[in-house]
């Protein structure tokens, strides 16, 4: 299934490699803390796998899907094809998680925050 994140999805890519796309908790966090998208998309995604890695994927992703071509920078590797571990996707998370992950942002830079 291709087309535009919906609502519970968060895109997974491995660190440091293009440009985040656009997803609805992206665009939350950067909407209302002022953060730039790869800034807000390091703690996203960096809290994310801390709730995986305490709960375990198949508590936490309900699904995943291949992020299509068209929705990706790739710049070290443009070949890269389906199913690659290192290809970019999008991870289906349960409500309750997403809502942990927004949580544990705010909490972090209200923290930060002079």
């Amino acid at each position: 299934m291709h087309g535009p994140p919906t609502a519970n999805e968060v895109y997974a890519h491995p660190a440091g490699r293009g440009l985040p796309v656009p997803y609805p908790l992206l665009e939350r966090v950067v909407a209302k803390y002022g953060l730039d998208a790869r800034e807000a998309h390091a703690m996203i995604t960096t809290y994310l796998d801390v709730f995986l890695e305490l709960d375990g994927r198949d508590t936490v992703v309900l699904a995943q899907r291949p992020a299509p071509p068209e929705q990706v920078e790739l710049p070290e590797r443009p070949e890269r094809v389906q199913g690659d571990a290192d290809a970019p996707s999008w991870l289906d998370l349960d409500p309750e998680y997403l809502g942990f992950v927004e949580e544990t942002v705010e909490q972090a830079v209200e923290e930060q925050a002079p």
